[in-house]
């Protein structure tokens, strides 16, 4: 293979019958990955550090698994009931009683 070179055309015979093949050498690319600007990275790595990317696709399958009338309401109430009472009293949200909750239907 001769790099300057980006076509290649090769003859053969078999009996009287002469068939040619040609051949197509592309330089790939060295960057097979985006760059990300800094902010971009300090996001990514935000994601990652907290589990994000998971937590919402998690979250996402139930939606859709489960079909509630009101979804917004639902995600909210799933969020919430990933957090303990202390931690939604913190926030300053309160927790009502120990009713089964769509986190808690989704694992059972």
């Amino acid at each position: 293979v001769n790099p300057p070179k980006d076509s290649y055309l090769t003859g053969f015979s078999q009996g009287s019958t002469r068939r040619e093949t040609g051949l197509c050498v592309q330089k790939l690319s060295t960057r097979t990955m985006p760059v990300l600007t800094q902010a971009q990275t300090a996001a990514q790595e935000y994601v990652d550090e907290h589990g994000l990317d998971r937590m919402v696709t998690k979250m996402m399958n139930t939606v859709v698994d489960q079909k509630p009338e009101d979804p917004e309401a639902f995600m909210i109430r799933w969020l919430a009931d990933g957090l303990s009472k202390e931690k939604l009293e913190q926030i300053g949200l309160a927790k009502k009683g120990s009713q089964e909750t769509p986190a808690a239907e989704a694992e059972a």
